[in-house]
């Protein structure tokens, strides 16, 4: 089909057509080279950035260094402190539960001894409630006793 429309199509038509491809052709070739500086500009944008942001990452390394040694420093001894007050909180915790159960210990000794005490001291109520009673049997058998009346007999 192209050899046809070669030899049937005037010389005109054929240059019409060939400049037409030419053009667009050079309009491709033209789009492509301006994607291509497009770029080219953007990369080279890109790479000025990335050089600023190195330079300065160098300069912040640099000038903090030492501060950042300090704050290290800093945390490293936090951290050992932390730690030295976390054995002294659990150490504390043990002797508070030491002391709890003590504690309870002793609560159980003191219940125990108010028990002991109230039955003392009921029995002592007892003890006293029946004391004149054990008297008045005392002196009755007393009174009944052989010595008793002997004491009677003596004395008149």
């Amino acid at each position: 089909m192209l050899a046809k429309q070669l030899y049937c199509s005037s010389f005109v038509v054929l240059m019409d057509r060939a400049a037409k491809y030419l053009v667009w052709g050079q309009h491709y070739t033209m789009a492509l080279i301006d994607r291509v500086y497009d770029a080219s500009r953007v990369i080279e944008r890109l790479g000025e950035a990335n050089s600023n942001l190195h330079h300065e990452v160098e300069k912040l390394k640099s000038r903090s260094n030492p501060e950042v040694v300090v704050a290290a420093e800093q945390c490293a001894s936090d951290l050992e402190e932390v730690y030295r007050l976390r054995a002294e909180l659990k150490e504390s915790q043990a002797h508070v539960q030491t002391l709890d159960d003590e504690l309870l210990t002793l609560s159980w000794d003191i219940e125990s001894a108010k028990s002991a005490s109230w039955s003392a001291e009921e029995a002592l109520k007892e003890e006293r409630l029946g004391l004149p009673k054990k008297i008045e049997e005392v002196i009755t058998e007393y009174k009944k006793s052989l010595r008793f009346e002997l004491s009677l007999q003596r004395s008149g």
